[in-house]
């Protein structure tokens, strides 16, 4: 008898008791994280004049859309400064591995999230709602799939 969770993963096996486990430990680490996302996410919008959290589309699990958060460390000197929403979808191409000295990266602060993967601490909600998991390869684009497996 095989019984799935929602997104079709067998919670029948040796290691059901992550599928269990890992949401509600990204919820708690979301929470003891989030003074430090505010702070973020005001400097950044404060220094970058745009919204502090990107959305970019991800394929999750069995080609189900994921629409990924990210706080933005990356923005162009010259681009135009608009009023900051909370979040922007962002449709350009998103390099496949960060760079040591990315051009985009115009700002100290942003290099020090980048560095210590600060960035990255909005999929904790993508974790606590069960579409990625702290193990395991990253979400990757639509293109990228069509790269690598056809």
């Amino acid at each position: 008898m095989d019984s799935s969770s929602p997104d079709g993963r067998s919670e029948d096996g040796p290691l059901r008791w992550i599928y269990k486990l890992e949401p509600m430990a990204a919820a708690a680490a979301l929470i003891v994280a989030f003074p430090l996302a505010v702070v973020i996410a005001v400097v950044i919008a404060i220094l970058s004049g745009r919204s502090p959290l990107i959305r970019h589309a991800r394929v999750g699990w069995r080609g189900s859309p994921l629409p990924m958060l990210k706080f933005r460390t990356m923005w162009g000197k010259d681009l135009p400064r608009k009023s900051p929403t909370l979040v922007e979808d962002v449709a350009d191409a998103i390099p496949a591995s960060k760079q040591c000295s990315d051009p985009r990266v115009v700002s100290r602060f942003a290099a020090l999230c980048r560095r210590y993967s600060l960035d990255e601490i909005p999929q904790l909600y993508h974790v606590a709602r069960g579409q990625m998991s702290f193990v395991g390869p990253r979400p990757i684009t639509r293109e990228e799939l069509v790269k690598y497996y056809g």
